[in-house]
């Protein structure tokens, strides 16, 4: 299956609109191209939903090579 790795983000309040579930992302190239370098995990980031049983939580998914090289980052750039 490969790696798969979540990332969850808790705010004070909810701030996103009920009914919406989430968010996906769809990265332009020239943005992409334009990233640096230890940034470029990023772009793995499929997008961050709402968890049903925690109101102020988001949960955002990574896969694959993206995941990995979220792993080797330290934790102020995640």
């Amino acid at each position: 299956m490969g790696t798969v790795d979540k990332i969850y983000i808790e705010f004070p309040h909810r701030w996103w609109p009920t009914g919406r579930s989430g968010v996906s992302f769809v990265w332009r190239k020239e943005d992409i191209e334009k990233m640096p370098e230890n940034l470029l995990w990023t772009t793995g980031v499929l997008g961050f939903y709402a968890e049903d049983n925690h109101h102020t939580t988001l949960c955002g998914w990574i896969v694959g090579e993206h995941a990995e090289a979220m792993e080797k980052a330290n934790d102020e750039e995640v």
